[in-house]
């Protein structure tokens, strides 16, 4: 899987949970804010060159900081690509 798959997917996913995690049901809101902190590890596990581990704290209470967290990752890499690409 590329970069840009993974951020699409994590993207996707976090779109779907997102109105789970204020759900009014505990159990379900309690499952979803466990998923949504699995993707933000795994979004900080595969990025853990372009972004500091410290940031990955301010995501789990902020849906929207994490999404342009991602978005920043994402021009990042497209930006990195376009510099290798030969011309």
């Amino acid at each position: 899987m590329t970069r840009q798959e993974s951020i699409d997917e994590i993207r996707a996913l976090i779109l779907d949970l997102e109105k789970y995690l204020t759900s009014p049901i505990q159990g379900v809101r309690y499952r979803a804010k466990k998923q949504y902190a699995e993707l933000i590890n795994r979004f900080f596990r595969e990025n853990k060159n372009f972004l500091a581990q410290q940031q990955s704290l301010a995501c789990l209470d902020d849906i929207q900081y994490f999404m342009s967290l991602l978005q920043a990752a994402e021009d990042y890499y497209n930006c990195e690509s376009m510099e290798q690409t030969p011309s």
